[in-house]
């Protein structure tokens, strides 16, 4: 396989693409021809050795893949070859081929390109988890977002705008100002949404 190393902290130029053998899957997980990966904030930081989560170079990073299921590890009911899919891969992703825990592995639809599917998992996840987990929203009450920017962002507008009564935005400041992320913060309303907040599966 081909895959995008860091081989140490720097911009571009410390990247480098290497080819080493195709991984294999083991039980439980989901082995996936990569078509389409993200690239975050995250990433970025990676490649400048200023991610704390990052493993330490030389690495492959990537959180989110979509492509098409090319081998299964034992014991995954549920998934088949050649199933177009997207997955939650915790660095490894930027890569032509990714083995991941098949619980981490979600089938998308045929109208659906990868190119969409790659970009769901980190904003989308991370937005909901900020806004419905940490902040708590609940019908009723109002969203301030700030550093209203990027994928994590407009993501948070979508869905306030969606399960909350009012929500309003504001444009980043420099990075001088020391900013380094959207937050949110409520107020309470008094009126009621017509939907109320998605609730997930756990």
């Amino acid at each position: 396989m081909r895959a995008v190393w860091i081989t140490r902290p720097g911009g571009p130029g410390a990247l480098e693409v290497r080819e080493t053998a195709d991984p294999e899957p083991g039980p439980g997980q989901v082995r996936i021809g990569v078509r389409a990966a993200g690239l975050n904030f995250a990433e970025v930081m990676a490649a400048q050795g200023l991610y704390p989560d990052a493993p330490k170079p030389p690495c492959v990073v990537g959180y989110e893949v979509a492509g098409v299921v090319d081998a299964l590890g034992e014991r995954v009911p549920g998934l088949a070859a050649g199933q177009r899919v997207l997955a939650m891969t915790h660095f490894g992703g930027h890569a032509d081929v990714v083995c991941v825990p098949a619980e981490q592995v979600l089938p998308i639809p045929d109208a659906m390109s990868f190119e969409e599917a790659a970009a769901l998992p980190v904003n989308y996840l991370t937005a909901y988890h900020m806004l419905f987990r940490v902040a708590a929203v609940r019908p009723g009450e109002r969203v301030l977002v700030h550093m209203a920017a990027g994928g994590v962002g407009r993501r948070y507008c979508s869905s306030a705008a969606r399960w909350t009564t009012w929500r309003s935005s504001v444009r980043p400041q420099p990075p001088s100002t020391g900013c380094c992320g959207p937050k949110a913060a409520r107020t309470r309303s008094t009126t009621t949404p017509p939907t109320t907040p998605p609730r997930s599966a756990g």
